[in-house]
């Protein structure tokens, strides 16, 4: 997963024009603490493969799920559930969606979805 993580941040990089902070591209997680990932496009792309991945994940693990708030607010509430219902911890996190909301192919974007982080300890 950390090679899957650092080229996910050397491509974001690239496609920059200013230097980002690792932090905010994965959502304040750290990198040694992601199990699982996907992207705006992975998520839109297959959504239904996504949250199953993402429910049988915090199920095994009953790691953290990190939510990115810009997505749309069915999808928020439908895995805010599975966290709830998998007894795990979910954060919704809310950046300054503004700029990436006036963008019309948001959900073909490749900034983070989600997260599932392993829990402390591991």
């Amino acid at each position: 997963m950390r090679n899957k993580i650092q080229k996910y941040i050397e491509q974001r990089q690239t496609l920059s024009r200013a230097p980002l902070n690792e932090k905010d591209l994965l959502l304040g997680s750290q990198p040694e603490r992601i199990k699982h990932f996907v992207t705006f496009k992975e998520f839109h792309k297959n959504m239904y493969s996504s949250i199953k991945k993402v429910s049988s994940l915090i199920g095994m693990i009953k790691g953290k799920l990190i939510i990115n708030g810009n997505l749309r607010q069915k999808y928020i509430t439908k895995l805010m559930k599975l966290a709830i219902k998998g007894k795990s911890k979910f954060i919704v996190v809310v950046n300054d969606g503004y700029r990436l909301s006036k963008k019309s192919n948001y959900e073909d974007s490749s900034y983070i979805a989600l997260i599932v982080e392993l829990p402390s300890g591991k």
